[in-house]
């Protein structure tokens, strides 16, 4: 066993005032912080529909040139939801998402509905789909000759980017 002299002590931890310091300095960090991560999540969002929905388009031209039928993808814009006609799976679109469809009339069912086309020789019915969130603004553009699907990103009204 050692014996410490009078007036030397072991360091063996923090001191209150320490975790003080060290918790207000965290504090401090997060309030700088969170606001800039919660002004990108609109951004983030609104990137993580466009993604998605333009995997869906994808996918059913990708069906319609490997099973010979035509697939068509819906945009409820009342519901905020797509789906690939005849199939059970619906995907959300945020509901403060600002969406646009410029579609031909043969596959604009109401108002509210419209969906895109993809024939079996990879062209489609063509058309435009805008989606505008909080200064972020894309256009999915579908080819109607080719069935290509571009998405356009509009940096210049990105104000966060």
């Amino acid at each position: 066993m050692r014996i410490l002299p009078v007036g030397n002590k072991l360091n063996l931890g923090f001191t209150l005032l320490e975790l003080i310091v060290v918790l207000a300095l965290m504090g401090l960090i997060m309030a700088v912080a969170m606001p800039a991560l919660f002004s990108a999540i609109p951004g983030l969002q609104t990137r993580g529909a466009v993604k998605e929905l333009n995997s869906v388009l994808r996918y059913a031209k990708a069906t319609a040139l490997t099973s010979g039928e035509d697939q068509v993808v819906l945009l409820d814009l009342e519901h905020h939801i797509f789906y690939i006609a005849g199939d059970d799976k619906e995907y959300s679109l945020p509901e403060n998402l600002e969406i646009d469809i410029d579609s031909v009339e043969s596959e604009t069912l109401s108002d509210q509905v419209s969906g895109f086309r993809f024939f079996s020789d990879g062209s489609s019915t063509g058309g435009r789909i805008t989606l505008k969130r909080d200064g972020w603004h894309y256009e999915i553009n579908i080819d109607w000759l080719s069935g290509r699907i571009e998405i356009i990103d509009l940096i210049e009204e990105n104000e966060n980017y």
